[in-house]
């Protein structure tokens, strides 16, 4: 038993029971699967439309369609997280998280401990069927806190507790690479897990610096299981190839958890047992099985929080299959993010800016959606939609941080707009290099 597992248990997360819920869902007919997520949906919606009051002002006064039902936004949830908050509950008594703002649209979301639970088992029984026996050693390609010493001890302490050894993916320098690769040839990892392009950044290195695959430097690999950032299929080949092991791709967000991954044969299976996905067009219009368009969510077991045809902000198709988990994942268009250059020959991945902002977003809602530009190797623009302009402190956290992360002697400027278009493909993304 892995002590995180305990440590919930003793928490008063109930693991038992959602285990036993986990179970019970496996459906093995079509039919009792269709009419079992029917019966949950509409469950949760009236729920909240009883509970929530915020939710229930969405609504129309008489819904009978599902397709009646409103589309929540992001927007939406950003109004505050005390008017999401279902009456039966006590802000206290929930699980509290911010997005990560990969999308440019930060905004807080709670979920109650049997949801929680519920979410946990669930990742940990798909990542035990990737071949993770709760023992193994995880390389993990993720970002770190640099301006949070205490914040700092104890990722690293959660880190120790729980197997595994923690790569700063904010340092793609050949010196940081050839070090990951002595401790790949030192120690037994089991698999590696973290941002998509990290760990791709890593193969690069790999392919033109050793004359071996990952597997023949560390034996003991296992698997790889990429997230947060879109790995195309052709990423995937390469690397592959380069790494010498499977790559398994993990789909989801911090406000719904894993929405879908990939099982030992490459499919891409929905968490059809927790969530109900839809597609739907432009026009908020439900469409068939293997057309592409906005991806809706709804979560059967969050009671604290309305996530109810949620859009997630990308878009991609689903098709249904006869044999459990039913529901399938066939394209996906998501979550991509350019590289920083910075002067000094550096190169970091575009995520490290929820890490620049993460202070601000946490203790405040005063950033509704951000971009970031990098208009020459030295130059920043921040571009914002607030209904106040970010005052003087703000922007120096803001500068303090980056120079923590990037390196000193650039140029910010920030920019207070009243719009922020997205990209005709639906792709999200919160920064953008405009330098070859």
């Amino acid at each position: 038993m892995k002590i995180d597992y305990l440590i919930k248990l003793l928490s008063g997360y109930d693991l038992v029971k959602a285990n036993t819920i986990l179970n019970k869902t496996k459906f093995s007919d079509l039919e009792d699967f269709k009419y079992w997520q029917h019966q949950k949906i509409w469950e949760i919606f009236r729920y909240h439309r009883k509970y929530t009051t915020y939710y229930n002002n969405l609504c129309k006064a008489t819904i009978n369609n599902w397709k009646e039902v409103p589309i929540l936004s992001k927007h939406d949830f950003q109004t505050g997280i005390k008017n999401f908050i279902s009456q039966k509950y006590k802000r206290k008594t929930l699980y509290k998280a911010n997005t990560s703002g990969s999308s440019g649209q930060p905004f807080w979301f709670v979920k109650d401990k049997d949801c929680h639970s519920l979410t946990w088992c669930y990742i940990r029984n798909r990542y035990l069927a990737l071949g993770d026996d709760d023992k193994g050693l995880e390389a993990r390609f993720f970002g770190s806190v640099k301006n949070k010493p205490l914040l700092g001890i104890k990722e690293g302490l959660k880190d120790f507790l729980l197997n595994r050894k923690r790569f700063d993916v904010f340092d793609q320098s050949l010196e940081y690479f050839q070090k990951i690769t002595t401790l790949f040839s030192q120690k037994n990892f089991k698999y590696i897990y973290g941002y998509t392009n990290s760990i791709y950044a890593y193969g690069q290195f790999l392919e033109n610096y050793s004359s071996k695959v990952l597997k023949e430097i560390c034996p003991s690999i296992q698997y790889i299981l990429v997230t947060a950032e879109m790995c195309t299929e052709n990423m995937r080949k390469k690397m592959i190839e380069i790494f010498g092991v499977p790559v398994y791709r993990e789909y989801g967000s911090s406000e719904t958890s894993i929405i879908a991954i990939e099982n030992i044969n490459f499919e891409w299976e929905i968490a059809s047992q927790r969530i109900h996905v839809e597609v739907v067009n432009e026009d908020g219009e439900i469409l068939p099985f293997g057309q592409s368009g906005r991806i809706l969510v709804t979560d059967f077991y969050n009671y604290a929080m309305p996530i109810i045809r949620y859009d997630i902000g990308d878009q991609g198709s689903i098709i249904l299959k006869t044999e459990f988990p039913f529901l399938y994942l066939d394209s996906l268009v998501g979550r991509i993010s350019d590289t920083i250059y910075l002067p000094s020959g550096k190169s970091i991945p575009g995520l490290v800016f929820y890490y620049i902002l993460r202070d601000i977003i946490e203790k405040n809602d005063i950033i509704k959606r951000f971009i970031i530009r990098q208009k020459k190797i030295d130059t920043f623009i921040f571009e914002y939609i607030s209904k106040i302009d970010l005052d003087d402190i703000n922007k120096k956290k803001i500068i303090n941080a980056s120079e923590q992360y990037l390196e000193p002697k650039l140029i910010y400027k920030f920019c207070k707009v009243d719009f922020i278009p997205s990209k005709p493909s639906g792709k999200i993304q919160h920064f953008f290099s405009e330098i070859n």
